[in-house]
């Protein structure tokens, strides 16, 4: 007898399900671990994270940026975040879309004045156009950034961090370094421009 040939395919929803609720893949073997952000319970779809309590005056929204930001044809379109480490430190991460060039500054704290120092430092000797953020808290003084850099700012919408792809990409390899609970209170800045060399110099 001749069976046909049936094409079934697992989707990635399925996966996560069993991972998430198999004893074997979850207690024993801990398989969540392996995943890309490795975390022991599954983010809630609809909830999402907090909704931030500060609002960003005169936000502009990712929807009115230019379309050549889009296209990638023009040098001087950057993003940027702030990735989370233990004891309130944190990290600004920048990056230019069209070469993929990064930047990292080390912060004590996640703090909105420090953040547009930061970034009005890496900048101020760059070409900069725009700057694409999240809508966190450390970005209320956007406006600093925009004057004294003479850049336009864009807002992402919440929950949107897929509107900031590249940046998100960088953050995660930046985590390949310093992953999330790593202690990086003795971490200098020149340990940071090192990885942020290597990030820049791959083949």
């Amino acid at each position: 007898m001749k069976y046909e040939q049936l094409n079934f395919y697992v989707c990635p929803e399925t996966i996560y399900q069993w991972l998430y609720s198999d004893t074997w893949a979850y207690d024993q073997e801990k398989l969540y671990q392996y995943l890309r952000w490795g975390r022991k319970k599954r983010r809630s779809k609809t909830k999402g994270r907090r909704v931030h309590k500060s609002k960003i005056p005169n936000r502009v929204s990712i929807h009115q940026r230019l379309e050549i930001v889009n296209r990638r044809q023009e040098y001087g379109h950057w993003e940027s975040d702030s990735v989370i480490y233990p004891y309130k430190y944190a990290i600004n991460s920048l990056n230019e879309l069209l070469t993929g060039y990064v930047r990292f500054t080390k912060l004590k704290r996640k703090k909105a004045n420090l953040t547009a120092q930061a970034v009005v430092n890496q900048l101020s000797n760059e070409v900069a156009k725009t700057l694409t953020l999240d809508n966190g808290s450390e970005w209320v003084k956007h406006q600093i950034i925009s004057k004294q850099l003479k850049v336009q700012t864009y807002s992402a919408d919440p929950y949107a961090s897929y509107q900031r792809g590249a940046n998100e990409n960088v953050n995660m390899l930046l985590r390949g370094y310093l992953p999330k609970r790593y202690n990086i209170t003795n971490l200098t800045q020149a340990e940071l421009d090192n990885i942020a060399w290597e990030l820049n110099n791959r083949p």
